[in-house]
């Protein structure tokens, strides 16, 4: 059993191998995000902010953890999942790393003080943080507890951040000259009012068999989620499909595949090197193999994708670099559900692996944020330009994603961008490919919008007078009513302003069939803008209100 470093171990191995577990697990448990020190330099200020690293489980630690602690027939879950506000502004500042380690250690503590106080009465249960994903958290507590436990952990989380006295720096709007501002760090406004979700584990035995289902693919499903997947036999074929992990033809064997991890991860290679060695039997490497592959292997994939930090942490390593964009998976998981969403992303990486097939992946490094892929081709192990040649005729291929979605075939366009260097890659010329695939996005969006649909519309027109699509006759493009809730939801203001960016400054904009789309825009923005300014959230009824009275 492995245990975290602050905690006694029950096992009756000796010294030796419970160090070596001891120090896995420091490698591979925590967000790598988080544990680097973050700093910023407030403006017009001589004085550099640090924020030291701070421990906080990552997402695969997170569900490992927890699905060990539900093999206990009697254990009960719940789940609070909280999200940051305005991190888009907090990044344009160049902030965004300092408010998450700050953000995350006051959390922890606020976890770590209620766990103390309430140490008798959860003294069968598990208390736990991990870093959810992006600006997303989750607190769970798992075993034997009073149900009132858990609201009186929600309140004292929403006390903690309603004080606001964490703060952060955020640019006040989108413009190069606008200002920083200092400000509180806020936790999104959910529905209802509430800053906090939390889910419960059913009771229910069936829809607990689901809700542990989706859990072991790293999704927590609310009950809405989980009545609504019953009733997909093409999503519950997905989530239920046995995995198989994926390791080149070369490690077959437990001492195969450590060697192979080893390489892979050069921060683990002095553990599993001493782990190689004659003293350590065959279970134990197996013991050790099966915790680092529930934590280094990609539920969705199975097999090693690379979270962002890890990818930038290898970018001297790469002599190019390519960026596949899926957008509308947020619009996916509100509008429709997060496992179809883990669907379409699921079906990119699968179109990715199978243009290169074996011989090539060899080559490369596959990371990804959300339905964004980065895929780096290994300075070192190109061995010939007719190898490197094929990676780029393979990955040039993807210009779209076809899938099938609620029965209906869609076709999602990607945002495409690459770049080669001679030198190293800078985190500058990183984040530039980045937003070159997110300004190749939006481009092809703009184009799209000024298409007409059979009946002489616009798609702009059409996507924009339909205040439900269900009501709509006929057929209705899955792709439209994401495009929708793209441009009308919370990020309105962000998405606007990326439009008008392109149709205001590309050659090929200039023609007068773009000009109801800029109207369109810029009336999003102004929307937006005006919300931001008044410190309300987003009315979806209300903009689409305002945007027909653009469009007549």
């Amino acid at each position: 059993m492995f245990h975290t470093p602050n905690e006694p171990s029950r096992s009756s191995e000796p010294p030796a191998f419970n160090e070596i577990k001891g120090n896995i697990y420091n490698h591979v448990s925590f967000d790598p995000g988080l544990k680097r020190r973050a700093t910023f330099k407030p403006p017009f200020k001589d004085i550099v902010l640090k924020e030291e690293p701070v421990e906080v489980l990552n997402r695969s630690a997170f569900i490992a953890e927890t699905l060990g602690d539900l093999a206990d027939p009697s254990a009960k879950a719940a789940f609070l999942m909280l999200d940051l506000s305005d991190m888009h502004f907090a990044d344009k500042a160049g902030a965004g790393d300092f408010i998450l380690n700050k953000f995350a250690r006051a959390l922890k503590e606020t976890v770590r003080h209620f766990r103390l106080d309430k140490d008798v009465a959860l003294d069968k249960a598990e208390v736990r943080l991990c870093r959810y994903g992006g600006d997303e958290f989750c607190v769970s507590v798992v075993g034997q507890y009073h149900e009132e436990l858990i609201e009186e952990l929600r309140k004292k989380i929403e006390e903690k951040y309603k004080q606001n006295n964490l703060t952060g720096y955020f640019k006040k709007g989108l413009r190069d000259d606008d200002p920083i501002v200092s400000a509180p760090i806020r936790l999104k406004e959910k529905e209802g009012g509430k800053i906090i979700d939390v889910i419960q584990r059913p009771n229910d035995s069936e829809e607990k068999t689901f809700f542990d289902q989706f859990l072991k693919k790293g999704h927590i499903l609310t009950p809405l989620q989980i009545r609504s997947a019953k009733k997909m036999p093409q999503l519950l074929e997905f989530i239920t499909k046995p995995v198989e992990l994926i390791y080149p033809e070369t490690a077959a064997t437990v001492k195969g595949k450590l060697a192979h991890l080893s390489k892979r991860f050069p921060d683990l290679s002095g553990e599993i090197t001493a782990l190689l060695k004659s003293e350590f039997n065959d279970n134990q490497r197996e013991e050790v193999l099966k915790f680092i592959e529930n934590r280094l292997f990609d539920k969705l994939f199975a097999n090693i994708v690379y979270s962002p930090p890890e990818f930038f942490e290898r970018l001297e390593n790469y002599k190019d670099i390519y960026c596949l964009d899926l957008k509308f998976i947020r619009e996916m998981n509100d509008i429709i559900s997060y496992p179809e969403a883990d669907m379409a992303i699921v079906s990119l990486y699968q179109l990715i692996t199978n243009r290169l097939g074996p011989d090539l992946m060899q080559y490369v490094d596959i990371g990804r944020r959300g339905g964004t892929f980065f895929i780096g081709v290994k300075r070192g192990a190109l061995k010939t330009i007719a190898a490197r040649d094929k990676i780029d005729s393979a990955l040039n291929e993807i210009n779209s994603l076809s899938l099938t979605l609620r029965e209906q075939p869609v076709i999602f366009e990607l945002g495409i961008e690459s770049s080669y260097t001679d030198s190293v890659f800078t985190a500058k010329k990183f984040s530039a490919i980045i937003e070159g695939a997110e300004t190749n996005f939006y481009k092809k969006i703009a184009n799209y919008l000024i298409e007409r649909k059979p009946d002489g519309r616009t798609n702009l027109e059409f996507i924009f007078s339909n205040r439900d699509f269900s009501k709509e006759k006929g057929e209705i493009n899955i792709i439209d009513s994401l495009i929708q809730e793209f441009f009308i939801s919370k990020r309105s203001l962000i998405r606007a302003n990326k439009t008008l960016k392109e149709i205001m400054s590309g050659e090929q904009f200039k023609d007068k069939a773009f000009n109801q789309l800029r109207k369109v825009m810029t009336r999003i923005f102004e929307y937006g803008f005006r919300m931001k300014e008044q410190g309300r959230s987003i009315n979806q009824e209300e903009l689409l209100g305002e945007i027909e009275d653009t469009l007549q």
